[in-house]
């Protein structure tokens, strides 16, 4: 085995024994206090607690990775989208969503978002900011793609 998985395994073990000294405790706590005449308690509480702590390892992950990659979703507004150019990611859903960019001219899409922060050749581009992610390497940009003066298609991606 190489060096990376032993403490890997070791990390999971340390983490669900974490979990497990609680869970022991808490059904301890409650075989005793709701079933004191039971004569195989302290067995009982083992298996619960082997049982529970799968399962609360696995809802404390959802847990912290909820809390770390959440973001709002906020509303499209132009003012803010020129004021908090690291932000325009909470937007950019509701933008999309309502399909605004699809037809408009170069001077509307001007009106409606400023600037853009990058233009080449057909393409504009607007820098979103770093939506939370586990490994966040690069921000994300909406590129608008016009032809004839007019807005065809957007997408977003990575810079």
């Amino acid at each position: 085995m190489m060096l990376q998985e032993i403490g890997f395994y070791f990390f999971v073990l340390l983490c669900a024994l974490l979990v497990a000294i609680p869970a022991f405790a808490v059904a301890r706590y409650i075989i005793r206090r709701f079933w004191p005449m039971q004569e195989h308690g302290n067995r009982i509480t083992m298996l619960a607690a082997t049982v529970a702590t799968p399962f609360l390892c696995v809802a404390g992950l959802y847990l912290i990775l909820g809390i770390y990659l959440y973001y709002p979703h906020r509303d499209f507004n132009s003012d803010r989208w020129a004021a908090e150019k690291m932000q325009r990611y909470e937007m950019i859903e509701n933008l999309q969503d309502s399909q605004r960019l699809l037809g408009l001219s170069e001077k509307e899409v001007v009106t409606l978002l400023g600037a853009p922060d990058q233009h080449i050749g057909q393409y504009w581009e607007y820098y979103l900011g770093m939506k939370p992610k586990l490994f966040p390497i690069d921000g994300d940009a909406l590129s608008l793609e016009l032809s004839d003066g007019k807005v065809v298609r957007y997408f977003i991606h990575e810079t």
